[in-house]
């Protein structure tokens, strides 16, 4: 077992829907906390979503963890292929070997037939 951090542990500080910090803790404050705690995990969740990263930012993100000896785990909301995919995406360009998701989001409820062929779908991708 690895001990870490997660973007939920200091959920109010990155920011939370309806309220939003005047300075919200962001992925690089994120591992100045890892290294502050003298951990080595960071899990970024869907509270700061990395689909909306650009790519300058991914790949900085990248190189700060990997300079800092910091593994990377992410998490997404809304399972569907095309969340699947691009997280994929997200997970190779920053190395992450995990990716965790919350099935639903407030619009978008899935049956359990649509997930279990969401899995199937993008395990052949």
């Amino acid at each position: 077992m690895i001990l870490g951090l997660s973007s939920y542990t200091f959920g109010w500080a990155v920011g939370v829907p309806g309220y939003a910090p005047t300075r919200p803790l962001d992925e690089h404050g994120l591992l100045g906390r890892c290294r502050e705690h003298g951990v080595k995990l960071l899990q970024i969740g869907d509270n700061l979503p990395l689909h909306t990263f650009d790519e300058a930012r991914l790949d900085l993100l990248a190189r700060r963890a990997a300079s800092e000896g910091v593994r990377l785990e992410i998490g997404a909301r809304c399972l569907t292929l095309g969340n699947v995919q691009a997280y994929a995406a997200i997970a190779r360009r920053l190395g992450a070997k995990l990716i965790r998701f919350v099935i639903d989001d407030a619009e978008y409820h899935p049956t359990p037939e649509a997930v279990s062929m969401c899995w199937v779908k993008a395990y052949r991708c």
